[in-house]
């Protein structure tokens, strides 16, 4: 015997209403944690190759790598890992 679950209803004229929610995806937190999305839009990520070999590197291509780059990303992949990010 199947039960259906009762809740408030969502105004007076809606007596006995049922609300389901809609499925979301949901964010794949590690990918998103690489990334940050500014105030306009726009991805930005870290530059690669920074780990390791950066003693030989002169001072003005350290303080670059330092930056931030823009991350090109189609809006279906945006779709799929960000999506409850802005």
């Amino acid at each position: 015997m199947s039960k259906s679950v009762r809740l408030s209803p969502i105004s007076p004229g809606l007596k006995g209403a049922l609300i389901f929610s809609q499925k979301v995806m949901k964010t794949n937190k590690s990918y998103a944690k690489r990334l940050k999305v500014t105030k306009s839009g726009k991805i930005l990520a870290r530059r690669p190759g920074q780990n390791h070999f950066n003693a030989k590197e002169s001072g003005r291509s350290q303080i670059k790598k330092g930056t931030k780059t823009v991350f090109h990303m189609s809006n279906k992949s945006r779709s799929r890992f960000l999506s409850g990010i802005k």
